[in-house]
């Protein structure tokens, strides 16, 4: 699985959601103190089923299991950790249990790429289709480099937060050939510093680092803001933002402060039923600021061209994408696909 083929792959299961070909019910999620409350473990876990059909890119349904436990940093663990089920959709056979960490990293980097694309540059071309005209061949969807794509406009990014998702969203928008000068900022300083290092080196772009204290010079510096912590305090101040901003919101606590939200010409979110118990906008529509009427749609909408995007250059846009189970599934499917086509994999009897 490489970066253009997870881009495509959600990409099609955001159009499948907009054609109402899935199913998926809103997170369950199961805390045990991940804001300190009791049991005072210091996580959570989140149970996401899904069903999906992609039409040729396939039909999967599954669930990802994922925890979150901030202290695992110091514990040499990873913050997030996943295990993702697929089963056979006809009759529920377990066809394969695989890890699901990598996964969700492709898969909101490539949710932010996509809502970059389509929110910060209106009316570009689109540059990737799936190839899929040999079924022995695994599924790659390599990021075409003609029709014009090296004319799209780069932009200058703010990344809060250099963790691994944050990390996957630079390098989708860089395979999109969008991404400009980046800002890399994070509480860990070194952190900022090693990622802006790699971008320097690896993605070939402008990029500097600061520690918090200089994240409001970061925002006004740049176009578009992606947030993926695990803030409880707001880092983006609408303040801070320029005419023709867009804040993409990826992490599932408070990150963005009322201003940003009640002042915004759009908002976008990934799933509208999700985002109302879970992520930055959950505290401003439980006062009662926030109501579901100023959603102006879901991402799959606007990528099926049935709800507008960014209606003009100056419009300040807050999309919210805290992650849908149909984005895991649907990367797992082909991964699955491709796994049996290389014979790679072990094999156990599960059922008998």
């Amino acid at each position: 699985m490489d970066l253009g083929t997870a881009i495509e792959c959600v990409k099609a299961a955001f159009r499948a959601q907009a054609a109402g070909r899935t199913v998926m019910p809103a997170k369950i999620t199961l805390d045990l103190g991940e804001l300190g409350d009791w049991p005072h473990l210091g996580g959570s876990y989140n149970a996401m089923p899904a069903y999906v059909d992609m039409e040729n890119l396939g039909t999967f349904a599954g669930v990802k299991w994922i925890s979150g436990y901030e202290d695992n940093v110091r514990r040499g663990l990873p913050f997030l950790m996943s295990l993702i089920i697929l089963n056979d959709p006809s009759t529920g056979f377990p066809l394969c249990i695989m890890d699901g960490t990598l996964i969700t990293e492709y898969r909101t980097g490539a949710a932010a790429a996509i809502a970059a694309w389509e929110l910060a540059s209106k009316g570009l071309p689109r540059g990737l289709t799936a190839s899929t005209a040999d079924p022995s061949v695994p599924v790659s969807v390599p990021v075409k480099e003609q029709e014009g794509l090296n004319e799209r406009e780069c932009f200058a990014v703010t990344l809060i937060g250099a963790g691994a998702q944050g990390k996957s969203a630079l390098r989708s928008m860089a395979a999109l050939g969008i991404l400009g000068d980046v800002s890399v900022v994070d509480i860990r300083e070194d952190r900022a510093r090693s990622l802006a290092e790699y971008v320097r080196n690896d993605l070939s772009c402008n990029a500097t680092a600061s520690g918090l204290d200089g994240v409001e010079a970061a925002v006004r510096r740049t176009d578009v803001i992606v947030t993926a912590t695990t803030a409880n305090e707001p880092l983006v101040h609408a303040e801070w933002t320029k005419p023709g901003s867009l804040v993409i919101a990826l992490g599932s606590y408070l990150e963005v402060d009322e201003r940003c939200v009640t002042e915004s010409d759009a908002i976008v979110v990934d799933h509208e039923e999700q985002v109302t118990h879970r992520g930055t906008l959950v505290p401003y529509f439980k006062s009662g600021v926030l109501s579901r009427d100023r959603i102006r749609g879901e991402i799959s909408r606007i990528l099926a061209g049935e709800t507008a995007g960014r209606r003009s250059p100056e419009e300040r846009i807050l999309a919210v994408l805290i992650g849908m189970a149909i984005e895991d599934i649907a990367v797992a499917g082909l991964v699955y696909h491709n796994a049996l086509k290389l014979g790679v994999g072990t094999r156990y009897d599960l059922i008998s």
